[in-house]
């Protein structure tokens, strides 16, 4: 239930990302291990001990330059969860253009989820971009514009991910391990057009 709850709230939080207006920025794209040191750093100040629980870059839209839109890795909009078991609490952090943008805590049992140690990210979103391009996945087109990026951990193995589109125009989604090896893919039927 908890697990849904916090879902829920990220699928509401990616829809105001994504109906926001963009504002005039030089530099405002960052990678996935910025996004997680900058999230680190923020859980820190409500636990020492906080763990992470999963990444996932958000649509923006208004995304300007294009470069912001996954191409080079780097996304303006970052969704982060953190938790720590003692507390039996779990923090959602927003990031944008490299800030910190909202913080939430929610109730629940930590041991609904996986923690993904701070040793495994060692493969970055523009090391996914290039796995993507080798494996012909293109930028997505309509609303999941350019690459995607997240990280997750379940009981069987940690996931990186990168979404994007195949030559036919359908959402393709790759998995890979923290080294860069392909583990699978996903296609979906429906065109991201």
């Amino acid at each position: 239930m908890l697990r849904r709850g916090v879902l829920i709230f990220l699928i509401l939080l990616s829809g105001i990302n994504v109906m926001s207006k963009a504002t005039a920025s030089t530099s405002s794209g960052i990678t996935l291990v910025d996004a997680f040191q900058i999230g680190l750093t923020e859980s820190r100040k409500w636990d020492a001990q906080a763990n992470l629980i999963s990444i996932t870059s958000v649509g923006y839209t208004s995304s300007t330059p294009p470069s912001t839109l996954g191409i080079d890795g780097k996304r303006e909009v970052w969704n982060l969860l953190f938790g720590n078991g003692q507390r039996n609490q779990i923090l959602i952090i927003n990031i944008k253009k490299g800030k910190i943008a909202i913080t939430r805590t929610v109730q629940g049992d930590i041991q609904d989820f996986e923690i993904i140690p701070q040793s495994d990210l060692i493969l970055d979103s523009p090391n996914m971009v290039q796995i993507a391009i080798e494996n012909d996945v293109k930028p997505g087109e309509g609303w999941a514009k350019g690459y995607h990026f997240n990280v997750i951990k379940d009981h069987q193995a940690l996931f990186f991910g990168v979404i994007g589109q195949n030559k036919y125009g359908m959402m393709k989604k790759l998995y890979m391990d923290k080294t860069g090896k392909v583990m699978g893919s996903e296609t979906k039927n429906e065109g991201l057009k």
